[in-house]
């Protein structure tokens, strides 16, 4: 009897730990789920960051992609790069590739930090060759001695994308610098958080528990319940299209544990988000499965033992 209440009693203490632990993943994939319901009548898509989130979300189907349109920088190259790349359809020859080499210079920028950080990323999901090892050297001299890339959470993620997929130790320093700032970057609004969590996943730290900050928290606290959408500031009348889609990528690379932007430069695909994914529910219903069973046990097993002492008793 002993040996069966403590096994019952290390079953709830596991079930107890498990709900901690897992409770920033259940919440996750909920938000995620709810977040995918908002855009599931939205036929036509009309922002870059919608058609990579519709690929990663494996919604794309029936909907009009918005592919960018070329702007004259490395940015508006590299943005449609990566959106043909998160479709699947991506030409033999894609003029767009040369294009956009062209645009690197002889110190191996390609424009601004933003464009440039765009850039690697855009060659790497099409494994093109390119002078790489000036693009990373020219990237890090960008950084500031907060850690920051242009005193931006929105620019200093993408860095953090781009470095990382290197294996130098120069590069995981910078990244680890990038990942102290984004982790302490005090946000006002919504898509500078969603972009603090992007980068911190891709930084290899975990966005739902990094620091004091509470991020996941403060994200939840910018929807709307009406329909799933999101609000840019704690002060705006109406939900914005560029918040909502930002939470939806921010929330999608936590439950991946790698931005879109990451997984496409590494792999040049997406993987898709699977509603289906409840690995955390499961544990929990299998925990407490087994913790129901032993209780069972410790009451038949008692009321057995009962009855076999009332019977001696009674001889």
């Amino acid at each position: 009897m002993k040996k069966i209440l403590v096994l019952l009693l290390t079953l709830l203490l596991i079930s107890a730990f498990s709900l901690t632990s897992l409770g920033a993943s259940v919440s996750v994939a909920t938000e995620l789920t709810q977040v995918r319901s908002y855009y599931t009548e939205k036929d036509q898509l009309s922002l870059f960051e919608e058609t990579l989130a519709m690929a990663s979300m494996g919604m794309l189907p029936g909907k009009t992609a918005f592919l960018p349109e070329k702007d004259g920088t490395a940015g508006g190259v590299a943005k449609r790069i990566l959106a043909v790349t998160a479709i699947g359809e991506i030409p033999e020859d894609d003029p767009d590739l040369a294009a956009l080499k062209e645009f690197q210079d002889s110190d191996g920028s390609f424009g601004s930090v933003e464009s440039h950080c765009l850039s690697m990323l855009a060659l790497a999901s099409r494994k093109e060759v390119y002078h790489s090892a000036k693009a990373y050297q020219w990237l890090m001299q960008q950084q500031g001695e907060n850690g920051s890339f242009s005193d931006s959470p929105k620019i200093t993620a993408l860095a953090v994308s781009a470095l990382s997929l290197s294996q130098n130790q120069e590069e995981l320093e910078a990244v680890t610098k990038a990942v102290t700032y984004l982790i302490n970057y005090k946000a006002d609004n919504s898509i500078d958080l969603c972009w603090q969590i992007i980068g911190i996943t891709d930084g290899g730290e975990d966005a739902a528990t990094a620091g004091d900050r509470k991020l996941l928290e403060t994200l939840f606290s910018y929807q709307s319940p009406a329909d799933y959408s999101f609000y840019r500031t704690a002060s705006d009348n109406s939900t914005d299209g560029q918040a909502t889609v930002m939470a939806l990528t921010a929330l999608d690379a936590i439950n991946e544990d790698s931005s879109l932007y990451q997984r496409l430069a590494a792999d040049g695909k997406l993987t898709f988000f699977d509603p289906a994914q409840a690995k955390p529910l499961i544990l929990f219903g299998v925990v407490l499965l087994v913790v129901s069973a032993g209780f069972w046990i410790v009451i038949l097993t008692h009321k057995k033992n009962t009855k076999t002492l009332e019977e001696t008793k009674t001889y």
